[in-house]
């Protein structure tokens, strides 16, 4: 094993309280990681509606961005008509409320 690190928070209640960082969250169970040719680990499973790239070698977060609604599938990548890399989300997944999330990579 390279690294190992827990991965997002938990709401608690109605109060607004969230688990520490340090102890992480279960993750949604149709929620996986993607990994990209460049070293770059995409996930949204966590329910902080938080979507991360992390790096494959150290398991750093490298960027992080907020979803609408928590990451609902494992994430997608593909290239654009205009040859750009592409990274998709489902966030939602409950028949309302649902959103695909799309990021452009910085061009090589």
């Amino acid at each position: 094993m390279r690294w190992q690190r827990p991965l997002g928070t938990l709401r608690l209640g109605s109060f607004g309280l969230h688990t520490p960082a340090s102890w992480g969250a279960p993750h949604n169970a149709g929620g996986g990681a993607l990994v990209t040719a460049s070293a770059l680990i995409f996930i949204g499973a966590p329910p902080d509606r938080k979507f991360r790239a992390l790096s494959l070698w150290t398991g750093e977060v490298l960027w992080e961005s907020r979803l609408p609604y928590p990451g609902a599938a494992t994430p997608m990548s593909f290239k654009s008509a205009s040859d750009r890399q592409l990274v998709v989300i489902a966030a939602g997944g409950r028949q309302i409320d649902d959103a695909l999330v799309a990021f452009a990579l910085p061009a090589p």
